[in-house]
């Protein structure tokens, strides 16, 4: 029995007249849907992804604008409803990164600037009581207490 070599031209031709002769696969196109828009003046500008909270609403955040310099933590409802949950300046300022669900259900972000320290702050959003405590406020010092 004698066994065939096949070169690499050979396997490429092949593999490519199958792709042509084989059957076209069918997919489903996607539709995506605009939720809100943000004007750029009392709802400042977002910059990080969104989250999805176990009540099924997105949060985010965003660094502020107009009315609210140090930004705002935002709320959208499946229909598309907008609202502001928090204004930042106690838990501190301009959050720049997304959010994350832990497994409690709560919230978890940082800010940028403020805090008791000014140099920003980890903190705790609680959907469902809209409760909002700092976790964490960061420093420039070596192990920051």
């Amino acid at each position: 029995m004698t066994r065939g070599i096949f070169s690499l031209s050979t396997l490429i031709t092949a593999f490519a007249a199958a792709l042509i002769l084989s059957p076209a696969v069918l997919t489903n196109a996607q539709t995506f849907t605009t939720l809100t828009s943000f004007d750029g003046t009392a709802s400042g500008t977002p910059e990080a992804a969104l989250v999805q909270a176990e009540d099924g609403n997105l949060y985010g955040t965003n660094h502020g604008a107009g009315t609210y310099p140090f930004g705002s933590l935002f709320k959208i409802t499946r229909a598309g409803a907008l609202t502001t949950e928090l204004f930042f300046g106690f838990v501190g300022n301009e959050p720049r990164a997304g959010m994350i669900l832990a497994t409690d259900g709560n919230l978890y972000g940082t800010t940028t600037y403020g805090g008791a320290n000014e140099w920003g702050t980890a903190f705790r959003y609680s959907p469902g009581t809209e409760a909002t405590n700092v976790i964490y406020n960061f420093c420039s010092l070596p192990d920051c207490a």
